[in-house]
């Protein structure tokens, strides 16, 4: 239900880079930006907020998948498009930048799987993928937190989405609205409505997602274009002025497009 969307997205941001005539070199980095969302600082504690404790496997699920499905796919979409590229530009991967007139296969290759063990790593050692594979562990083995640890959790918690959205609104001064402005619009129109509406269309045409995950789906799909995507890019060598801007653009557009997603019926 959240893949498949982004699977589309993917795609078309793809064919419309093409269209463009971005080339094959910064492909990635729009796709990359047009499926990846806020999905870990604003969609977790919005969720929470709005839809409570009962949608924190679907939420789970879907933070588990997000980052480790696309990151590779954009990595291994960086290092296939690279050896077809103009030879005078470079190629970059996750790390490091290999000049095309020097890349041979199996340099791609191990290009990859250095990107790829980096990726694990990062993944292996983020405190948000270890607190819900934690956790995961605890309920399955059937254990309680004491009572006060589970208090000033609790307590904690109500501190995050305000601390959040205070983080956010600071980072946006990191961003800037330049670039090729064709190009932000399009990132920011797949990633905030056609990824939301393609994850009620195939919700509910194709998956009869009960009401309270299709909610959190289209919800989490209605995030704006995460952070990560500008990492991505300026490591990719290529479209870091039109994700940043298209990360500026779609977090000031995020109170208009949560709203939209939370009235939308279900």
């Amino acid at each position: 239900a959240y893949l498949a969307p982004a699977a589309i997205c993917w795609i078309a941001a793809m064919v419309l880079v093409a269209a463009f005539g971005g080339g094959r070199v910064g492909s990635a980095s729009v796709a990359m930006a047009a499926t990846y969302g806020n999905v870990l600082m604003l969609g977790i504690p919005l969720a929470l907020a709005q839809f409570g404790p009962e949608a924190s496997p679907t939420i789970a699920l879907v933070v588990l998948v997000h980052s480790p499905v696309l990151f590779t796919l954009a990595a291994l979409h960086s290092t296939v498009s690279a050896p077809r590229s103009n030879p005078s530009a470079s190629a970059v991967g996750l790390i490091n930048v290999v000049p095309h007139s020097t890349q041979s296969p199996q340099a791609g290759a191990d290009q990859f799987m250095a990107s790829a063990r980096e990726l694990f790593v990062d993944l292996a050692t983020n405190p948000i993928i270890i607190s819900i594979l934690l956790a995961l562990a605890i309920r399955f083995a059937g254990w309680q937190l004491p009572e006060v640890g589970d208090e000033s959790l609790r307590i904690i918690s109500q501190a995050t989405l305000p601390c959040v959205l205070v983080a956010v609104g600071l980072g946006l001064s990191s961003f800037e609205l330049k670039g090729e402005m064709g190009m932000i619009l399009v990132i920011v129109a797949l990633k905030v409505v056609a990824m939301p509406l393609l994850a009620w269309y195939i919700g509910t045409a194709y998956l009869s997602l009960p009401a309270i995950d299709l909610a959190v789906v289209v919800f989490l799909c209605a995030m704006p274009v995460g952070a990560n995507a500008i990492i991505f890019a300026v490591r990719n060598g290529n479209g870091e002025a039109s994700v940043s801007g298209a990360v500026a653009i779609s977090t000031l557009l995020a109170p208009l497009i949560i709203s939209a997603a939370l009235a939308a019926p279900t």
